[in-house]
């Protein structure tokens, strides 16, 4: 706090007594050279002279060293500054918006209040610097040039003075190169510092947020990504908006000491104008990016989750509807994308043109009055107005990216509104108590009485209104997040679904009256149908949800078991250590309780092996496992346990309950849902949950003297082992019977065996480090954009048509000029080569020296003397009348050429951008699965957001840019060079210095953003998996481990990020100081030979000329150019996607297109197939021949590894065999399209997966059916009671990832969506996991009867479901070792699969 004597030490160990001393030792900065020897452990930011950093020396050694060699990331990091850091900017911000909150309350508390204290010091010295370049710059030269103009009128020489004009010319553009390059550094840090503290205090919010469904995983890497660029770019120019009226009544003011108020009041006038005319283009511009930001994060969240379900959409041969859906936003957005365009282009464009109309309208109402003007005068007015061509060029550039962060700061806001997880639960007045729950009611919704803040009141602290669309309202409703909670009843759901953020908030209670008692070391087995409220008891502990009334008491620290296991992208061991310390003992034990030991044996590098993101080369029984040993090693003190045995099958089961949750963990206080009802006699107490209530609690033994419901679901499990034809064996324990010992590792589903056993020198790393590109951007990149765009003919039309309209502009002020100089009364002068020795003032002579004719007409070769300013009225007007409309043909010419320039320029780079998104987009969608296995989803969303955004908004700008200001430079050095000859040799001295620097600067800059961008999307992929794994890093408390992550990561990425907008200005500054130096050298050359050389037209003009490009035309031209070469690295990485990355096999194939009744039967037979993953691992399918005739129903089993999975894989071809053939009706499927092979076959996963949308999207997507039909099949899966009493019924929102569905109704709404497809090969994988018993026993009754003409392939878990199969298939190693009929393999004790019946019925017989 300020005024506070404390001892602070920052990260480089350096200690200050207090703020002030740090202050202090900050303004060293403006010591022209920091005396002493250099700490290197500091930063040179922080240690340089001011000289160096005005001259950004610190960089140069990054450059020469990318030069010669190559520059990695620990280089640039190397210059990071501690005062730049995350974590010192990050506790001053919160400390800011804590004080902003307390003092107004959060309903009227305003972001963008706090942001302007956070940058307040330094925007208000970047702001001063900005005043004294400008004036030094602008009207400084202004005055010395209308000295210089004076003494070339004059007779007579002073060589002195004549030396000392150059320098103070070339002083006063020195002096605005430092000055405003300084102004840049002290923006790009200041602006740096924002973003690190917003988007770490962004961070710590969502590691907070209740539930993750509050924001969608795109919704946040859009604002990460793109909203907070808005805002670095608009603190960066703020100062530039700020400045703009101080430096435009500077300017004023000398011009009226210059031609007085009269004429300096017309001019102003038509800034005026010009200015209103920008405002309300600036206007225009907000409300299109409001509306094209909604459209872009309505793109993302869709990407976000099309990547996420890859491969469900590629086995369902979707990829066409979604790609469909995704290019349809596509349009949309370019649509509004291309009015901004427009308006942006041309506002640009217009820039030149108003130095000019301003001009005019100040010498027109000059001259009208009467009023005579001098040279000096003319060229110092078009010195000063041409002031205002920077001011209208830089107030865009301001004025954009300002009114787009109003759109971010409301976006932001909200997100720093939403309610946080941070109830501390007191604890049981009785010790012995873990957990007392006393009558309480609990709901996702905000309870009324909290304080809500709604939408109108966040806008009403801001001038413009937040624009939220429909989807984006329901992805911020407080809905269910990923513990898979149910609901209560069908009503509840629908008031949930409908909610939006307008909507007022009701009391909709989901568990009503709970109370419930568990003492200390006790397990608790949980059960209940779908929808009955057992996953939202263990997420109302964890403090996801509102307690409306009530009371809860608990002792202890949590571990979480998820439904849907989330696994992160790194090693076995990190997942299951999950930041706490190695201990080989409780590790050993989590690996065999959980029943890990065979799957390490297999993996590639044993606990080493590194799993992909989402847990992608894993099995989902294996994910489980690796989730439910990282709950045993965190040693906490209350366990919940989410349905953790659902992915196993039953052997697997029996291990993981008798070694894990009623092994090692016993001592420990354990809540455990669970669908398998044989494992609930062995708990202490038993609790039925029912609509959203406890039914029925107590002990195994008093609920069956009971005989109320929860006897009839043990009754009902009974029945359905005995339908089946199999006894079951009462055991007096679970732990007693008899094992096979080749079967005790048994396990699930495997995954894709990339992690499959290879030899050690072909161990790879899964995720491989991104490819950042070297060196510059190839011309292969640019030749590439151009094809896009339309070819080499519309590419050079586009350059033409700027050049031209730049050429009109410029052609514009020379005509100005030639108009003002006939109005001028010139003094006696000598002018060499006209045949006249002097002229008096009563007969002045105009001088043409850049026309090849005589305006004056006839007079010209005449005695009588042409139009002089005091000739009287009728002159006058003659004079006006020949050059108004001459000049108002060029301007409105040039008006004319921009317009249609601007237009082809804007089409045609969208046409390309659109055209490479729409081909990325197509590439991705046909990428084999092994590409999405081993890409961070981050690095691919990456491509779509950042890059994308980059190439739509900077790309047009940059380019625009670099064509305005080279066709400027070419035409004016042109025409100085006309005049003075000599001084093209020192212009191509200064061109080859140029051009040197450029070089040694080119590819260093370019290494600089590569870093940039391969560091953003590490970034994006934390982000990314924090929300996915939200509920379990805030369950083992490992929020500030994760925090300290992206500390990590942003700090790096901030700083690229900061060199970044830095590295452009070392070489501008070197430039412009050139420039600076050629100006000097004209002025010299000019004032030294002004009796022998020039007329005073010329040299005045091309003075003038000259101090135009030492304005800061060359700088921009510079930067403009290297940020063009910026925007086309993300150019250059979206088509290292399309060109690099391999495709699946085509969709269709014409000559082998099966009829549309294929397959007819189901008939499927395997010869010989084998198949590997990738080309380095080993076959994971050897030699499989098997013949399924049609309508059979098998039933696969197998451990992990033995290619259960792979048998489904080779069927939709995610992966091509190595050999072999799979014919379905006698077709070879290899020979297949892969569309026409996947739409005729249907899958249920095991992972149930809903898209963003409606139900009505999620059954039908390619809208195929009626509304009869999907009706009927949401009653044959028992979800029509459930969705008919929704509001909107089949219209009903479903959020993303299906979070407002528990995962048994998801489950449900898949089953539904295969009904639909009616398909005649069916396989499931476990379909009914996550679903009761008594559901599940109706289920299976939906399959036998819906799916009795398919053939059905069933990876089976749980053996019960596949006891009615016609044949039975066991796997292992890769091979079928059985497969016959169940009688067959149970009539031989010896088969593998009667010793896995043998462990499941001793399992089930302890419910006797």
């Amino acid at each position: 706090m300020e005024g506070h004597t404390v001892d602070r030490q920052d990260s480089s160990g350096v200690i200050y007594r207090d703020s002030h001393a740090k202050r202090l030792d900050s303004l060293r900065v403006l010591l022209p050279a920091r005396p002493g020897k250099r700490d290197k452990a500091r930063s040179p930011l922080d240690t340089s002279g001011l000289f160096s950093t005005l001259m950004y020396s610190f960089l140069t050694s990054i450059y020469l060293k990318a030069h010669r060699t190559e520059i990695t990331e620990d280089t640039l990091t190397s210059l990071m500054s501690d005062r730049d850091t995350t974590a010192v900017n990050c506790e001053r911000f919160e400390r800011l918006w804590k004080e902003e909150t307390e003092s107004r309350g959060e309903s009227k508390a305003s972001l963008r209040r706090v942001i302007f204290r956070f940058i307040r010091t330094r925007f208000l010295a970047a702001s001063l610097v900005l005043v004294c370049g400008l004036t030094s710059g602008f009207l400084l030269t202004a005055f010395v040039l209308y000295l210089a103009i004076q003494y070339l009128e004059e007779p007579g020489d002073s060589t002195g003075y004549g030396v000392a004009l150059a320098f103070a010319l070339f002083s006063s553009a020195a002096c605005r190169v430092v000055g405003i390059n300084f102004m840049w550094y002290l923006n790009i840090r200041t602006a740096g510092r924002l973003r690190n503290a917003l988007m770490m205090i962004l961070y710590k919010k969502v590691l907070r947020l209740r539930s993750s469904s509050d924001i969608s995983v795109g919704e946040m890497v859009n604002i990460c990504v793109n909203d907070m660029q808005r805002l670095y770019d608009a603190v960066t120019f703020l100062p530039v908006l700020f400045v703009s009226p101080i430096f435009i009544l500077l300017i004023l003011i000398g011009c009226i000491l210059v031609v007085g108020v009269p004429a300096t009041l017309m001019g102003t006038i038509m800034l005026l104008l010009f200015v209103a005319f920008q405002v309300r283009l600036a206007k225009i511009n907000i409300r299109l990016r409001q509306k094209c930001v909604k459209l872009t994060d309505q793109r993302t969240r869709l990407m976000n989750e099309v990547l996420n379900c890859i491969k469900l959409i590629k086995m369902y041969a979707w990829e066409d509807i979604f790609s469909s859906n995704l290019s349809t936003i596509r349009q949309q957005e370019r649509t509004y994308l291309q009015r901004a365009g427009y308006l942006g282009s041309y506002t640009l464009g217009l820039v030149l043109s108003a130095c000019p109309a301003v001009l005019i309208a100040a010498v027109v109402g000059n001259r009208l009055l009467g009023n005579d003007i001098t040279a000096a005068q003319a060229f110092t007015l078009m010195q000063l107005f041409g002031s205002f061509s920077v001011i209208l060029y830089l107030l865009p550039n301001a004025i954009k990216p300002l009114s787009e962060s109003v759109v971010s700061i409301q976006r932001i806001q909200p997100i720093l509104m939403m309610t946080e997880s941070n109830h501390e639960w007191e604890l049981p007045s009785d010790p012995g108590h873990a957990l007392v729950i006393e009558d309480a009611s609990f709901s996702w919704d905000v309870p009324p009485t909290k304080e809500r803040i709604t939408e109108a009141e966040i806008n009403s602290n801001t001038k413009y209104t937040l624009v939220i669309d429909d989807d984006m309202a329901n992805a911020d409703e407080k809905n269910k997040e990923s513990v898979n909670t149910e609901r209560v009843t069908s009503d509840e759901k629908s008031k949930m679904l409908d909610r939006s953020l307008n909507a007022p908030q009701g009391q909709s209670a989901i568990l009503r009256n709970i109370s419930l008692i568990v003492p200390k070391f006790r397990l608790i087995g949980v059960c209940g149908s779908v929808g009955s409220g057992k996953s939202s008891l263990l997420a109302s502990l964890l403090d996801q949800m509102y307690l409306l009334d009530g009371k809860v008491t608990l002792d202890g620290t949590f571990a979480f078991a998820s439904q849907q296991a989330w696994i992160m992208n790194a090693t076995v061991q990190d997942n299951i250590l999950f930041g706490d310390e190695y201990n080989e003992e409780r590790y050993k034990k989590a690996i065999f309780s959980c029943c890990l030991e065979r799957d390490l044996e297999i993996m590639s590098d044993g606990d080493q092996t590194e799993i992909g993101e989402r847990g992608v080369n894993v099995s989902g029984g294996q994910k489980q496992r690796i989730s439910l040993a990282r709950a045993y090693y965190s040693d906490r003190d209350i366990y919940l346990l989410d349905d953790p045995l659902s992915a196993v099958d039953a052997h697997v089961g029996k291990h993981i309950f008798n070694h894990c949750i009623n092994g090692v963990l016993r001592g420990k206080t354990i809540l455990f849902v669970t669908h398998q009802l044989q494992y609930l006699q062995e708990c202490d107490h038993i609790i039925l949950m029912r609509d959203g209530g406890i039914s029925e609690q107590g002990t195994h033994n008093d609920l069956i003297k009971a005989d109320d419901e929860y006897a009839r679901l043990i009754n009902t499990f009974h029945g359905t082992v005995r339908e089946d034809g199999h006894n079951v064996q009462p055991e007096s324990r679970v732990g007693t019977v008899k094992e096979n010992k080749s079967m005790d590792t048994d396990h699930g589903m495997e995954g894709n065996n990339n992690i499959a056993a290879v030899d050690n020198d072909q161990i790879a790393k899964l995720i491989n480090e991104e490819d950042r590109g070297r060196g510059t951007v190839s011309f292969s990149t640019y030749r590439s954009f151009i094809q896009y765009a339309g070819g080499v003919c519309l590419a050079v039309t586009n350059v033409l048509l700027m050049f031209l309209a730049m050429l009109a502009s410029i052609a514009t002020t020379i005509w100005l000029s030639i108009w003002i100089q006939e109005m001028v009364r010139w003094k006696t002068k000598v002018i060499p080569g006209n045949g006249t020795d002097s002229e008096s003032p009563e007969s002045p002579t105009p001088a043409y020296g850049l026309l090849p004719f005589n305006p004056a007409g006839d007079n010209a070769g005449s005695d009588v003397p042409p139009y002089s300013p005091i000739d009287g009225p009728n002159e006058n007007d003659d004079n006006l009348a020949f050059y108004i409309p001459i000049y108002i043909g060029i301007f409105v010419l040039a008006l004319t050429i921009l317009g249609i320039a601007c237009v082809t320029y804007i089409m045609t780079l969208l046409r390309a951008t659109t055209r490479i998104h729409d081909r990325l987009l197509h590439k991705i969608m046909r990428c084999p699965m092994a590409f999405f296995d081993t890409t961070p989803l981050g690095r691919i969303l990456n491509r779509f957001s950042k890059d994308m955004d980059e190439v739509d908004l900077m790309l047009p700008i940059n380019l625009m840019r670099a064509l305005i200001f080279l066709s400027v430079v070419l035409v004016i050095q042109t025409i100085i060079g006309i005049i003075l000859p000599y001084y093209l040799i020192i212009f191509a001295l200064v061109v080859i210095a140029s051009s040197a620097l450029y070089v040694i600067f080119r590819k260093g800059f370019c290494e600089i953003k590569r870093f940039d961008n391969t560091s953003r999307s590490k970034m994006v992929s934390h982000i990314s998996a924090t929300m996915q794994g939200l509920v379990s890093i805030r369950a083992y408390g490992q929020s500030e481990r994760f925090m300290a992550r992206f500390e990590e990561l942003l700090d790096t990425n901030s700083h690229l990020l900061q060199l970044f907008g830095m590295a452009p200005r070392w070489v501008a500054v070197r430039m412009d100081i050139m420039a600076a130096m050629l100006v000097g050298v004209l002025a010299l050359l000019i004032l030294l030979a002004k009796d022998t050389l020039f007329s005073t037209v010329v040299a005045s003009m091309a003075l003038y000329q000259a101090l135009l490009i030492s304005g800061g035309f060359l700088q921009e031209l510079v930067i403009s150019c290297t940020m063009t070469e910026s925007s086309f690295i993300s150019v250059e990485r979206m088509l290292e996607y399309i060109e690099k990355t391999q495709s699946e096999a085509d969709d269709h194939d014409e000559e082998s297109k099966p009829d549309d009744s294929w397959p007819s039967s189901g008939d499927l037979k395997f010869q010989q197939v084998e198949m590997r993953y990738r080309p380095e691992l080993p076959l994971v399918l050897k030699g499989i021949t098997s013949h399924i005739q049609p309508r059979e129903k098998i039933g696969i089993v197998g451990r992990t590894g033995s290619g259960k999975s792979s048998l489904g894989v080779s069927l939709f071809r995610l992966v091509e065999n190595a050999s072999g053939m799979i014919l379905l009706d006698g077709v070879d499927i290899a020979s297949l399209g892969l569309h026409d092979l996947r739409s005729r076959l249907a899958v249920i996963p095991q992972d149930p997966v809903l898209f963003a949308g409606s139900v009505r999207m999620n059954l039908d997507p390619l809208e195929k059916y009626s509304d009869a039909e999907l009706w009927d099949a949401l009653e044959k899966t028992y979800l029509k009671q459930t969705i008919s009493a929704l509001d909107s019924q089949l219209e009903a929102t479903v959020i993303e990832n299906g979070e407002n569905f528990s995962v048994g109704e998801r489950q449900l709404m898949c089953m539904a969506r295969v009904l639909l497809r009616n398909s005649k090969v069916l396989l499931m994988d476990e379909a009914t996991a996550a679903i009761d018993t008594e559901t599940d026993s109706l289920i299976q009754q939906t399959i036998r009867d819906a799916f009795k003409e398919c053939t059905i392939l069933i990876i089976a878990h749980r053996l019960n479901t596949i006891l009615d199969c016609d044949k039975i298939m066991v796997m292992e190693k890769g091979q079928i070792v059985e497969f016959d009929t169940p009688k067959a393999l149970l009539a031989d004790p010896a088969s593998q699969f009667s010793a896995m019946l043998e462990a499941a019925e001793h399992n089930k017989g302890q419910l006797n």
